[in-house]
């Protein structure tokens, strides 16, 4: 049947059409376990970019978040990381995981140049300074990728903002609320949150037990003797 006039095919563009989300594949264990043993952290270059690298591992943190994290962000004595995140302007307050804390220190202690700047993370190059908030933060992810044997390939998932994808799906998968991993990876939209999660074929949930009761076990302090939860919930937004 032909069509006589624009005015008959408008309802066909009239009629709503849901919008399918898209499911993204993230990061295999093994995959970053290859990439984290090729990192040779009896170097100064080492010491830095296993920190780096772990702080996106264990939490998620933006790579523009950890370049721009200062050494007064970090609460040894609770085991925390407070900072403002820099796209979304909101602070917040995350768990300093156990291996990106050892990290961390190993490298401030026995890496990190001694220059009068309260950043952490430091260039190598002559004068150590902080990274610019445009320097290809991807670069030292993909100096490990190769030597660690992970093809790569345009859009494959697979760069460092992956890993922020990879905790979100352990998160889902461990039975955490989006409501929370929206506040752990600093999404303003639920929807946008939704959009972090990949699915992995092989579940797992057991592996992530102890990444949950360490998380657990972390925010579930006291603040005095009157049973009184130091803070609630998981993760506390600052004011």
């Amino acid at each position: 049947m032909l069509i006589g006039s624009p005015k008959d095919i408008s309802s066909v563009f009239s009629v709503p059409v849901r919008r399918e989300n898209r499911i993204y594949p993230c990061l295999y264990d093994e995959e970053l376990q290859k990439i984290i043993a090729v990192i040779d952290t009896g170097t100064e270059k080492g010491k830095r970019d296993m920190a780096m690298i772990l702080l996106g591992v264990s939490v998620g943190m933006r790579a523009i978040d950890i370049i721009n994290l200062k050494l007064t962000d970090i609460d040894w004595a609770h085991g925390e990381i407070h900072l403002v995140q820099k796209k979304i302007g909101q602070s917040v307050f995350l768990p300093l995981m156990p291996d990106a804390g050892k990290a961390i220190a190993d490298y401030i202690l026995n890496a990190r140049p001694s220059v009068k700047t309260d950043y952490i993370f430091l260039t190598l190059n002559y004068p150590a300074r902080k990274f610019t908030d445009d320097t290809g933060k991807g670069d030292i992810w993909n100096g490990y990728t190769g030597p660690a044997g992970i093809k790569r390939s345009a859009f494959d998932r697979k760069s460092f903002h992956s890993l922020r994808r990879r905790v979100a799906t352990k998160m889902v998968v461990a039975g955490i609320p989006v409501t929370t991993i929206s506040q752990v990876l600093g999404q303003k939209r639920m929807d946008s949150a939704n959009l972090q999660i990949g699915v992995k074929p092989q579940n797992e949930k057991i592996a992530f037990q102890i990444f949950c009761a360490s998380l657990v076990a972390l925010w579930t302090k006291t603040i005095s003797s009157s049973g009184i939860p130091r803070r609630a919930g998981l993760f506390r937004r600052s004011s």
